[in-house]
């Protein structure tokens, strides 16, 4: 749904002008993923072992057996790059992988694919909320990034992993991409933030009555609308939080069911308002790795036959499956085929 201008997002912003982007976590990670591996030592699993790019479990099984067959997958490698009765393509092609399996990266990357595969699969559960999917996505940036000292360790596994495989290290510089960010994309959870955060100690009531007029800004007509009429107390909502200040817990889940067993929704409407919107926000549309044949059978294959109209169309059917399956097209089937009917005249 990243059509902000001419797609299926732009069309929903039509007829609901208070949806919010959300980008899938779990999509988003596997964009990480995907580009992360490119022109690594991971690209000869993708040969060998045709990885899929959807499901990271393919990708874990696959450096599982790499560093388990380690030595002899290389050797095969080296041993049909030097078969003259193979094409130079395969010749090349062998020869390149093995090159590229000299540089022992097999036992750095089995580490981060399991890691992506498990927080993946967390994000695709159904009861996850955003706040717990940004923890996640957080600890396991924090992961990776604490990879980086622990080189010798990864050093001696690539090193017992294959006895033959010289010392050849990559030393050339790469240079830095920065990928395409979607707009919105950094600011929703940025609007929430003050609610998790109002017992940090470097949270001061002038960084709430900031953060509360953003987030009111962004809901004007749910936060704030009890006194609407009331000039005098239009800035009712950061002094909710600063109260509130006292019965912030950890999750946000946590923070609406002390609302509501405490009974305080009618002391702090907005707080309880803000906490539903955001409990409501979804954090993934796909579920368990389920491919996407789907949608992109109706983005790709019929892209040339259709027009936007009728794949948005498609699209809002695929969405609402549930709806669809609840409809009577008995009626619509009828003049469907009255229209189509082909009558030829018997002498």
């Amino acid at each position: 749904m990243s059509g902000r201008y001419n797609g299926l997002q732009a069309h929903l912003t039509r007829v609901n002008p208070l949806i919010r982007y959300v980008p899938c976590a779990a999509h988003s990670l596997n964009l990480v993923g995907v580009n992360s591996i490119n022109n690594s030592c991971l690209n000869a699993i993708n040969f060998l072992f045709s990885a899929v790019d959807t499901r990271w479990s393919s990708r874990v099984h696959s450096t599982k057996a790499l560093c388990q067959n380690y030595d002899r997958i290389r050797q095969g490698l080296e041993d049909l790059s030097k078969d003259m009765n193979q094409s130079p393509d395969t010749q090349l092609e062998a020869a390149s992988l093995h090159s590229k399996m000299e540089q022992l990266e097999t036992a750095f990357w089995h580490t981060v694919v399991q890691r992506f595969k498990m927080t993946s699969m967390q994000l695709q559960k159904m009861d996850i909320n955003l706040s717990t999917a940004v923890h996640l996505l957080r600890s396991l940036e924090s992961f990776v990034t604490a990879l980086r000292d622990q080189f010798e360790n990864f050093e001696y596994a690539a090193k017992n992993t294959c006895k033959a495989v010289s010392q050849k290290y990559r030393s050339d510089l790469c240079h830095t991409r920065k990928r395409k960010q979607f707009a919105d994309e950094s600011m929703l959870y940025d609007w929430f933030r003050v609610l998790f955060e109002l017992s940090s100690l470097d949270v001061t009531d002038i960084v709430i009555h900031k953060c509360a007029a953003e987030l009111a800004a962004v809901y004007p007509q749910d936060l704030d609308q009890n006194f609407s009429d009331r000039p005098q107390n239009k800035k009712t909502f950061p002094d909710e939080l600063i109260q509130f200040k006292h019965f912030v817990q950890d999750e946000p889940a946590k923070l609406l069911q002390v609302l509501r067993h405490s009974g305080l929704q009618s002391t702090f409407p907005n707080v309880d308002i803000a906490l539903r919107i955001f409990l409501t926000l979804p954090v993934t549309n796909c579920e368990e790795e389920h491919t996407f044949s789907k949608m992109a059978r109706m983005k790709n294959e019929l892209r040339s036959t259709m027009h936007q109209r009728r794949l948005n169309a498609l699209s809002l059917m695929a969405v609402e499956s549930e709806l669809v399956r609840q409809m009577v097209f008995n009626d619509l089937i009828c003049d469907f085929s009255s229209l189509k009917a082909r009558k030829k005249q018997t002498i």
